[in-house]
């Protein structure tokens, strides 16, 4: 055996050894993650027992199934951030921008611009570049500058992976989609939010799992009011 070869093997081992023990440290950081979440939610897992490793995996294939519902944990705001009107959207990529999406976009400009208050949008499904919003702004004679809104997303989270969004306790949410809904209806904010109904869509799907959750989305107790634009 050459001394290159040599060399080439203890590097291949030393870079095994390393990413089995990043994998251990991953493993050890998703169940605190997941003990701290069942504590903060008041579910019982407990530290130490399978439990947790059941509940990862729980939420490993039910998320899997039901991306669009996958939880986005609250955060603090940061320091001064006034309360804003946040738009939760599916997306803002430039072929969607349409239906649901721009009527829930022009709502939330016009209820920003009468509360004078700052607009946030926040991409929950998939991360578009939003280069259309001024066009679609300027449509609609709604004088707002869309490069001082502030554009966020959670569309990167998985089961394993927690997308947060920083809240203010007096955020006012508008929302269109009812997986949308679900994740809104599950913030703690002193404002319900509001629901732009376009569709009743639990008649898009089969019996299962998005069907119950869609119903479920129109019974929130956080729900302030549903709207069914014309």
């Amino acid at each position: 055996m050459s001394k290159k070869t040599f060399l080439l093997r203890v590097a291949r081992r030393l870079v095994f050894i390393g990413r089995k023990g990043l994998q251990r440290l991953y493993q050890t950081a998703s169940n605190t993650e997941h003990r701290l979440s069942a504590m903060i939610e008041g579910r019982p897992v407990v530290a130490g027992d399978k439990r947790v490793m059941r509940a990862r995996q729980f939420a490993e294939v039910y998320y899997a199934a039901n991306p669009s519902v996958t939880p986005v944990m609250p955060a603090l705001p940061r320091a001064g951030r006034r309360p804003a009107v946040v738009v939760l959207v599916p997306t803002l990529s430039d072929s969607s921008l349409f239906g649901g999406i721009a009527t829930a976009l022009v709502f939330g400009a016009l209820l920003s611009q009468k509360t004078s208050r700052g607009l946030r949008i926040v991409q929950t499904v998939v991360n578009g570049k939003a280069t259309r919003l001024q066009g679609l702004f300027d449509k609609y004679n709604i004088s707002i500058d869309a490069s001082a809104i502030e554009v966020l997303s959670v569309a990167e989270r998985r089961h394993n992976y927690y997308g947060y969004l920083d809240l203010h306790p007096a955020d006012q949410l508008v929302v269109s989609a009812w997986w949308d809904a679900a994740l809104a209806a599950e913030f703690p904010l002193r404002r319900k939010f509001i629901y732009l109904v376009q569709d009743y869509e639990p008649i898009f799907y089969a019996n299962g799992d998005a069907r119950l959750l869609a119903e479920q989305s129109y019974q929130s107790a956080n729900l302030s009011r549903s709207a069914i634009p014309s």
